[in-house]
């Protein structure tokens, strides 16, 4: 038996290490399909399995009065999470379940758990039965997000993002399938150790809330801000996206302004992940990776910020 339970640890924490090693590459940027890659991140804390991320306000009586976004995906033997394209466009190919924990997790807001505002900074996490609320938890929608979708367990962690008072949250939900994995104590701590390192992610992507609503990156700014990462011109990714090169410069500079970069290479150092929160201004440092040879980046104060239109930056496709 001591055999058994030391096995186990040694596989938790080993899945522990590849979970924060997969969270630190996350993007610093917010990208559609965000949220999505650090459920899978998630999920492999008990792979195989499904797992969710939701970012919302969460009210003193375990309700989300309000989801900004939410993230699906799977480890081993279930097709990975595919981007969101917030056209509603139907994820042709996914996996049954996966599909259903999508909609699902769209519309989850009875959370149940009842964790104080002071505390709030500190990660609440636990087995279903284990979390603060009693009933209210077991009869609000963590249950029903996961009915019928194979899961032997759940484990369910909750982290403030930013400020406490404000009430912004992420709810992570890491679901085993079968009967391969059970949930140990262990994997709580894993959840709790992890999540510090998540939010902090996430800040750094979606923002703390203190600047607004989220300035989500359309699928085509994405696409150019990639390409940017492989060292491509304006005029090269133009010719690429069968795109003039007047459109795409205009891409490049609402990315500049969405992720508040002043050059070039900050852009592709917020695309890899590379950059940090100052402790003492609490602000975003970017690494500056310099343009390949040949590469020009546009110069400071060349990069002119226009009103949005009526419609929401993740609404403009182009």
């Amino acid at each position: 038996m001591d055999t058994d339970r030391h096995n186990t640890f040694d596989a938790v924490m080993a899945s522990l290490a590849t979970t924060a090693e997969s969270i630190v590459e996350l993007p610093a940027v917010a990208t559609l399909e965000w949220c999505d890659r650090a459920a899978w991140c998630l999920a492999g804390l008990a792979e195989p399995a499904l797992a969710t991320l939701t970012i919302g306000t969460l009210s003193p009586t375990g309700d989300l009065s309000n989801q900004e976004v939410s993230g699906v995906a799977a480890r081993a033997g279930v097709a990975r999470a595919r981007p969101i394209h917030r056209a509603g466009s139907e994820h042709r190919g996914e996996d049954p379940r996966l599909a259903t924990l999508r909609v699902r997790a769209a519309r989850f807001r009875r959370v149940g758990v009842r964790v104080p505002l002071s505390t709030r900074n500190t990660p609440t996490v636990g087995r279903l039965t284990e979390l603060p609320g009693g009933e209210t938890v077991t009869r609000g929608d963590i249950p029903r997000l996961w009915h019928g979708l194979e899961s032997s367990d759940i484990l369910v962690g909750i982290l403030g993002l930013g400020n406490p008072d404000d009430g912004r949250v992420m709810i992570a939900q890491v679901a085993p399938l079968g009967q391969g994995i059970r949930l140990t104590p262990s994997h709580t701590h894993a959840m709790a150790a992890v999540l510090p390192v998540l939010a902090r992610r996430a800040i750094l992507a979606l923002g703390d809330g203190s600047s607004g609503p989220t300035k989500w990156l359309t699928q085509r700014e994405q696409v150019v801000l990639e390409q940017l990462t492989f060292g491509k011109s304006v005029r090269q990714i133009a010719d690429d996206l069968g795109r003039s090169p007047h459109t795409v410069h205009d891409h490049v500079k609402s990315l500049h302004r969405k992720l508040n970069a002043s050059s070039r290479g900050e852009l592709v150092a917020r695309a890899l992940g590379h950059t940090t929160i100052d402790p003492e201004t609490h602000q975003q440092v970017a690494t500056t990776i310099e343009p390949k040879l040949g590469e020009k980046a546009p110069a400071e104060g060349t990069i002119e910020s226009k009103p949005l239109g009526a419609r929401t930056d993740a609404q403009r496709q182009d």
